[in-house]
């Protein structure tokens, strides 16, 4: 996909990229740099372990974020780890919505590929409009 038709298609989904992080460059020594970090001493181990296809023996424990990491070279999980971000859409009719950069969702999201990793991003994005589409209608379908 060109990046034109990438530009294209998270605009008409209100969709950002808010970090990349390119495991194969960013795990070549053993200090982290600061945005991995963060995700792997700040999220949650269950979600790791989910998010990488990590060993659930990594569950038994506390571990450090050096320790992840490290699990993460030893399975050779070099590829791309993205920060999504969409808008909360707020409804006021079914298929009628406004939204503002100043309240929105992210999640993180990894792949082997860049490609990949931006697809699982629109599909997340398209889950998370549904989700606010649902729980408009959930409450009666009122503003």
């Amino acid at each position: 996909m060109s990046h034109i038709q990438v530009n294209t298609e998270f605009f008409n989904l209100t969709l950002r990229i808010e970090k990349i992080i390119y495991l194969a460059a960013s795990l070549v020594d053993e200090d982290l740099i600061e945005d991995l970090e963060a995700v792997l001493s700040g999220e949650d181990v269950a979600d790791l372990v989910a998010w990488f296809g990590l060993p659930s023996s990594l569950l038994r424990g506390d571990p450090s974020a050096d320790d992840i990491a490290q699990s993460l070279i030893d399975l050779r999980k070099f590829g791309f780890l993205i920060q999504a971000a969409t808008p909360i859409r707020k409804h006021f009719a079914e298929h009628s919505w406004g939204s503002s950069w100043g309240g929105y969702y992210t999640t993180w999201l990894y792949a082997d590929t860049l490609d990949e990793a931006l697809e699982q991003a629109k599909v997340w994005a398209a889950a998370q409009h549904k989700r606010d589409q649902a729980k408009f209608k959930a409450a009666g379908g009122a503003a």
